[in-house]
């Protein structure tokens, strides 16, 4: 019908395709008119089962009204065509056509993209699930080539907390619905703004002025109150995404398997940090601010920096040095000065650190970058243990070493490579001390090996 229709205006366009054309045009839209009840109904349509399942959305809420506006334009296009009004009643139908695909359009893109979410999200569970069976058999069957080879794998996430998938859904659906929201108004705006003049009004409302230099001579622009709702529309956007952005890309990161989980802390920082400038910048440039003037501001800032802030700004500057060069990443085992922790968290001004008593502990940036500072965990998780040793002169010393080699056997979380050492340090005042020196996987064994050997070592000396 829609296709008659414009033939017939095509062959006739002088009087719009005559009768034909107005018998197809309304033949058009009682069709679309049955079709949209069919589908919308708020008792017996189509989608109704769809929207109930979505009792909290805008769509269940104001289901009657997106019925009734489906219902009442195309037969507004309806009276307008039979009244005479078939220029209207031609703008109206392009218009529709266009909203109708639009909206389409978007809620299939809406749907697709959280439908990858959802399937994205129960894989990544479900390889964690078998990562942690894999390791679980392992560790019964006592198999150290998995075991070793599960530790070189893990190397890079050494520490790394656990990824709580449910909040990177949620926040990566909620930029979805966002972003779709904002593609929708800007594309009604588009389709609709031509027939609604009134928005003009708008750009007539001047708030101030801003003096602009151009070739020599100053010119006075004008701030509307247009100018001010888009400022305002970029800073939602900007808060959007800087808030719910960063949750997608550690997904599509996640996804991806061949990035740490320091490096996709980094990646998504430091875009939360590029979206929040950018909005700033751009809000600030809507608003009438040039970039001259946004040149003598940070000349001015600089001023201040140099007075007061300057402990600030090292701060911030050493935050993004964390983050770049990463000798310092989420999940690692740091000693900074007497405090030592695992990094929770890497902000702008400093970095959180928790200690075996739970306590959390703000680090300034720049003590990680100017001080001396001691990652337990930077490239490998191994570490070293040694345990001195006093026996009694008159002793077997031999016996002695024989004993502690059979004890770093008998422990299977003291690593082969490097191979267990003991040392006979020197002949002290009361007794010839020994250096017992084994290696350990990871700084979680360290404390409990430890305690197990001198517990043994107390037992089988005895």
């Amino acid at each position: 019908l829609f296709l008659l229709s414009g033939v017939a205006v095509a062959l006739d366009p002088s009087t719009e395709g005559g009768t034909l054309g107005l018998l197809t045009f309304i033949a058009f839209l009682l069709a679309l008119l049955i079709l949209t009840t069919r589908l919308l109904h708020p008792t017996r349509g189509v989608v109704r089962q769809s929207l109930c399942q979505h009792r909290n959305s805008v769509w269940w809420r104001w289901r009657y009204i997106w019925f009734a506006a489906t219902v009442v334009i195309p037969l507004s296009m309806m009276v307008a065509e039979l009244r005479g009004y078939t220029f209207t009643a031609g703008e109206l139908m392009n218009r529709w056509t266009q909203t109708v695909w639009l909206l389409t359009g978007a809620w299939l893109g809406g749907e697709l993209v959280n439908r990858w979410l959802l399937v994205t999200r129960r894989r990544l569970a479900f390889e964690a699930t078998m990562k942690e069976r894999d390791a679980a058999r392992a560790r019964r069957a006592g198999d150290e080539a998995v075991e070793a080879a599960d530790h070189e794998a893990s190397d890079n996430d050494i520490g790394a907390p656990e990824v709580d998938l449910i909040a990177l859904d949620t926040d990566s659906r909620q930029l979805v619905n966002a972003t779709l929201l904002l593609l929708a108004a800007l594309g009604l705006a588009a389709i609709w703004g031509g027939m609604l003049p009134a928005f003009r009004v708008l750009d007539e409302v001047a708030l101030w002025s801003t003096a602009f230099n151009v070739e020599g001579e100053d010119v006075l622009v004008w701030v509307t109150l247009a100018d001010v709702l888009v400022a305002l529309l970029i800073g939602i956007v900007g808060y959007v995404l800087a808030t719910n952005l960063p949750s997608l890309e550690d997904i599509i990161l996640l996804k991806q398997g061949k990035v740490s989980a320091g490096a996709r802390y980094a990646i998504t920082t430091v875009t939360k940090y590029a979206i929040v400038i950018l909005a700033a910048l751009l809000v600030l440039g809507q608003l009438g601010a040039s970039w001259s003037q946004m040149g003598w501001a940070a000349a001015a800032l600089g001023v201040g920096i140099g007075f007061g802030l300057q402990e600030i700004v090292a701060n911030f500057i050493s935050g993004l040095i964390l983050l770049a060069e990463r000798p310092v990443r989420v999940g690692d085992r740091i000693t900074v000065g007497n405090a030592t922790g695992t990094v929770t968290r890497i902000r702008i001004r400093a970095t959180t650190i928790r200690d075996l008593e739970q306590k959390e502990l703000l680090i300034p940036n720049k003590e990680l970058i100017t001080g001396q500072l001691l990652n337990w965990t930077l490239s490998d998780s191994r570490t070293r243990i040694q345990i001195d040793v006093g026996i009694t002169y008159g002793s077997d010393v031999d016996r002695a070493i024989e004993i502690l080699h059979e004890l770093a056997r008998e422990d299977e979380r003291v690593l082969e490579d490097p191979a267990p050492g003991v040392v006979f340090n020197l002949f002290g005042d009361n007794s010839l001390n020994l250096a017992f020196r084994v290696f350990v996987g990871t700084l979680q064994d360290r404390l409990p090996v430890i305690t197990d050997m001198h517990r043994n070592i107390n037992r089988r000396f005895n």
